[in-house]
């Protein structure tokens, strides 16, 4: 979980091939509209997220096996609606300051998401609740270094 540019996508493809478990990438299952009002650079609301989120969950939950799915999630209540569809759920939080997701976005040129929006994806964000499964880590690490970590929880 995290904002645009964090490194969601690379982290959860790479945490899939390592730990040998099927990968979705969140981005993948918006719906048209929702691509292209991130494309005009409008801010998704609740009720453009909440189908994608159940869509995300029900995929989790029709996996035979434990999965990894990159997504935002920017939200506790977004969390729960994800975590209703399977309880299992562990999140890994991947923190970048504004400044460097800035950055970052602005060397991607192949994705939808406006650069605009990420004030607003600051804005959203709730940081994980120390009663949620999860754990914060630094996005400015390597992907190596942050499976490492993960795999030592």
């Amino acid at each position: 979980m995290g904002v645009s540019g964090c490194g969601k996508s690379t982290l959860g493809t790479q945490l899939s091939q390592s730990v040998e478990r099927k990968f979705f990438e969140g981005d993948d299952y918006h719906s048209p509209q929702n691509v292209e009002k991130m494309k005009a650079g409008h801010p998704l609301t609740d009720q453009d997220r909440i189908p994608w989120l159940n869509q995300l969950g029900q995929l989790l939950d029709k996996s035979d096996h434990p999965a990894i799915l990159s997504c935002s999630a920017l939200k506790y209540t977004y969390r729960e609606i994800l975590r209703s569809c399977t309880k299992s759920l562990f999140f890994i939080h991947l923190e970048l300051d504004r400044d460097s997701a800035s950055e970052r976005l602005k060397q991607r040129t192949d994705h939808f998401f406006a650069p605009t929006l990420l004030d607003d994806q600051f804005a959203q964000l709730e940081l994980l609740k120390t009663t949620e499964r999860g754990v914060t880590l630094p996005s400015e690490l390597s992907p190596n270094e942050l499976i490492h970590r993960v795999l030592q929880i």
